[in-house]
């Protein structure tokens, strides 16, 4: 767009005129124009183009896709043609702010997920909750599956009727609170979890990977404690001697204590492997790492096997995605600024280049955007190109948000 003294014109790249704005212009992007009349009512129109789409409250364009959204609301988009989007023919809209993950529509006041095509792979639910790779939906339609545990490819792995008030795709707990019981949910059984009573208070439970221990944490006496597949409460903390005072979940058999201030490797026996030199450690993922902090409190990545993967040279380590986990210095030569890099589950890193990018899935590769360039790589860390050089790939617009995970 350029503005003379008289006249205000949109122009291209050529500086050559192409329209003269009728009204008053207030976006241009991808040759759509969008402006307001007399009465503040928002429109927008392509270039060359006498169809106008609107009023609305408001019309503003998306960042990373073709799109706009009206009325000040994300859920409610259009394309640049004036078509409301629908997905598989089913008129739904993506769910609004406060659902915190972009891979969910919503038809009316109920629920769906969506594969990386935007294809609606669930039924669609009344409630929805996201935790670390996990779903917790509820229907009150069914009462055999109205509390449901999905997995990230939205198959069903828990049903239940009664509310389930802590959940993973490994094994959830759920309670019936007539009867005033606990129940250990996995591989399709319900197992009634021994000797414990009302007045324990869960304060939060900790999924294991390949091991018949799960970990859970009793707000009303500040302990851990174990949980067998048969619905035993093993409590370390008095009846090892000497006590351990807090632990990790298990993966792959292995799990770390802390023991009269220093960190231990422990079997599933509950015996002592090895000491671990660090300050502190977080629960395992599914990759079978955990963060680690020194006695500066910076933070690494180490591996169930106590081996360091990510030396402690940050202050902050998030999943990014399926694939890498995000870690962040503090920019030395600007103050409250930071700098990000990419490492993979074996502390490869993607490209020391790669800092504060945005990460979007395809079907057998995966893609980079930084600084106004696309960068392409398969799902075994392979870089195939980038745009800059040529590569033109398809970028697929479904961005993928960065995912904390919450193994404390």
């Amino acid at each position: 767009m350029a503005t003379d003294e008289k006249e205000t014109w949109i122009i291209d790249y050529q500086e050559k005129k192409l329209e003269k704005p009728k009204e008053n212009l207030v976006y241009l992007k991808d040759s759509v124009i969008v402006f307001t009349n007399k009465e503040n009512q928002f429109f927008y129109k392509k270039v060359f183009s006498n169809k106008i789409f609107g009023p609305f409250k408001n019309v503003s364009f998306f960042w990373d896709k073709k799109m706009l959204y009206v009325d000040y609301d994300e859920s409610k988009q259009y394309d640049y043609n004036g078509n409301k989007v629908t997905i598989n023919n089913e008129e739904v809209e993506e769910a609004p702010f406060e659902v915190p993950f972009k891979n969910v529509v919503w038809k009316g006041k109920s629920f769906a997920l969506l594969d990386k095509n935007k294809k609606i792979i669930t039924d669609f639910y009344d409630k929805i909750y996201y935790q670390n790779g996990s779903y917790l939906v509820e229907s009150h339609q069914n009462k055999n599956k109205r509390y449901t545990v999905l997995n990230k490819k939205g198959e069903i792995v828990i049903k239940s009727y009664l509310p389930i008030i802590f959940f993973s795709s490994k094994a959830s707990i759920s309670y019936d609170s007539i009867n005033k019981r606990f129940y250990l949910l996995e591989n399709n059984k319900k197992t009634l979890i021994k000797n414990l009573s009302d007045k324990n208070i869960f304060g939060n439970f900790y999924p294991s990977f390949n091991s018949d221990l799960h970990l859970i944490y009793f707000t009303d006496t500040y302990t851990y404690s174990y949980l067998d597949k048969k619905g035993n409460i093993i409590r370390p903390a008095f009846t090892i001697k000497p006590a351990y005072t807090t632990f990790t979940n298990f993966y792959n058999h292995y799990a770390f204590a802390l023991k009269d201030g220093k960190w231990y490797r422990i079997n599933d026996k509950l015996e002592i492997l090895n000491e671990i030199n660090v300050s502190g450690v977080r629960g395992f993922d599914s990759y079978g790492n955990t963060q680690f902090t020194d006695k500066n409190e910076n933070v690494g990545l180490m591996n169930y096997l106590g081996e360091i993967i990510v030396k402690a040279e940050y202050y902050r380590i998030t999943n990014e995605n399926d694939f890498y986990y995000r870690v962040a210095k503090r920019d030395p030569n600007r103050e409250g600024w930071e700098l990000f890099y990419y490492t993979d589950s074996k502390g490869n890193y993607l490209d020391n280049n790669i800092t504060e990018a945005q990460f979007f899935y395809a079907k057998n590769y995966f893609v980079i955007y930084k600084d106004y360039d696309y960068y392409f790589y398969d799902y075994k860390n392979n870089y195939l190109g980038s745009s800059r050089l040529g590569l033109t790939l398809d970028v697929p617009q479904n961005k993928v948000f960065e995912q904390r995970d919450n193994n404390e």
